[in-house]
């Protein structure tokens, strides 16, 4: 058993885990499952190395054990134990401010999609994005309890309950974006500033007002710096997960960076893109304004292949939920452990893991050449060599021999051993006075 992996971290209708194993030619390719009174026999498929289990956990963690059988001399292998667990999505609140017509119109219809959409078959998005359109209804405020971060998408007004609502929000440990576009309106914005959503003095950056038509809301610019360690950023300096100077973004808005406020990204007119607020001492939560929409209205950001990833950073960080783990770590056999595999609990209840590492398992032939010189083995059937006596070798080894000084030392020392006797006679006392 090589490893176990969680297909389906989020809570789904059912549990899929894969187990990949590593099968000598002829070996029985039956794979087992024992978890929660579960038990599920699975068949590696010819030329395969990876099974997979689907199940209804009665629990949101499922710990037990998956083996098969190995036929080595090594059984340590054959049995891995292992823990998952299912993560709750983290719900997204997305306040559209202008729906459209139809659901492709709206301000936050992208950004829905994006955060929906998943890289593979087993729907692995941490999000569970909500459209409304507003905070407040006739009910009343809206219960932000369970959400884990509120966009304002284009709001053309915001009222100073719904601001206050969102302050308090962030208190708490909530986290906003705001994305300004087009149908920003200076009412607005003063509403969000006094709650400390914005940073004060935002202006457009083409004058007074927003233009009528969204071509003319200033010049298309890229990005010139940003703050490449940031956990939104840091993905995307060209390399695997893309360069974001590639992406085009509408110059739109003057967003002086006052006082505890940061700017992560910065348009190569020098204007802000990306805000950050500084964190307060008694504030839990996060704040972050985008100077653009995240619709096709200004740019074909949302046709770009880094809108999806980006967007994905942007509320993993605004929710905090980096931290999602849904597979716990096994500890392996060695130095600094020297239990034997199996599941264990901590001092606080929570679950360890030791299984044997896969490293270990690995066991492929190498040439003999390449085995002696690793371990610095000579060569049993070469001939052994018979010393050899070798005269000019046996008088380099003595050079002394033939030069004066040795002698001169010893002769001197013979000298002072005498003086030394001389100097340290005692006379014999006289018998006559």
């Amino acid at each position: 058993m090589r490893q176990v992996t969680l297909l389906t971290p989020y809570v789904m209708e059912q549990m899929e885990i894969e187990a990949e194993v590593h099968l000598p030619t002829g070996a029985d390719r039956a794979v087992t499952l024992k978890a929660e009174g579960i038990t599920i026999t699975q068949t590696v498929p010819e030329g395969g190395d990876r099974v997979i289990f689907k199940l209804k956990p009665p629990r949101d963690e499922v710990r037990g054990t998956i083996s098969l059988s190995g036929g080595d001399d090594w059984p340590a292998d054959d049995e891995r134990p292992f823990a998952v667990r299912w993560v709750q999505p983290r719900r997204v609140l997305l306040v559209d401010g202008n729906p459209g017509n139809t659901p492709f119109e709206g301000q936050a219809y992208f950004v829905d999609k994006a955060l929906t959409a998943s890289g593979a078959a087993h729907g692995k998005t941490p999000f569970q994005p909500e459209i409304v359109y507003g905070l407040s209804a006739r009910q009343g405020a809206t219960d932000l309890s369970g959400v884990a971060a509120v966009a304002l998408c284009g709001l053309p007004a915001v009222s100073t309950a719904d601001a206050r609502l969102l302050a308090q929000y962030v208190e708490t440990g909530g986290g906003v974006l705001i994305a300004l576009d087009a149908r920003w309106t200076r009412g607005a914005s003063a509403v969000l500033e006094a709650a400390g959503l914005l940073p004060p003095g935002i202006r457009p950056a083409g004058g007074d007002s927003m233009p009528a038509l969204a071509e003319e809301a200033g010049p298309v610019r890229t990005l010139t710096t940003w703050e490449r360690t940031h956990p939104i950023l840091a993905p995307y300096d060209g390399k695997d997960g893309g360069d974001l100077r590639e992406a085009e973004w509408r110059d739109g808005f003057d967003v002086p960076v006052e006082s505890g406020w940061k700017a992560l990204a910065t348009l190569d007119g020098g204007h802000a893109l990306l805000l950050e607020k500084t964190p307060a001492v008694t504030s839990k939560g996060r704040i972050l304004v985008l100077a653009h929409s995240l619709t096709r209205e200004w740019t074909d950001l949302p046709r770009d292949p880094l809108f999806v990833p980006l967007v994905k950073s942007l509320f993993t960080y605004v929710a905090q939920a980096e931290g999602a783990s849904p597979e716990l770590k096994p500890r392996y056999p060695g130095v600094h452990e020297d239990r034997p595999p199996g599941l264990y609990a901590d001092a606080t209840g929570n679950t360890e893991i030791v299984a044997a590492a896969p490293s270990e398992s690995v066991v492929n032939g190498v040439e003999i050449t390449a085995l002696r010189q690793a371990f610095g083995v000579p060569d049993a059937s070469l001939p052994a060599s018979t010393p050899q006596e070798d005269p000019s070798l046996a008088k380099a080894s003595v050079p002394w021999r033939h030069e004066l000084w040795p002698w001169v030392a010893v002769a001197l020392l013979f000298l002072l051993m005498a003086e030394n006797l001389v100097a340290t006679r005692r006379p014999h006392p006289s018998s006559t006075r």
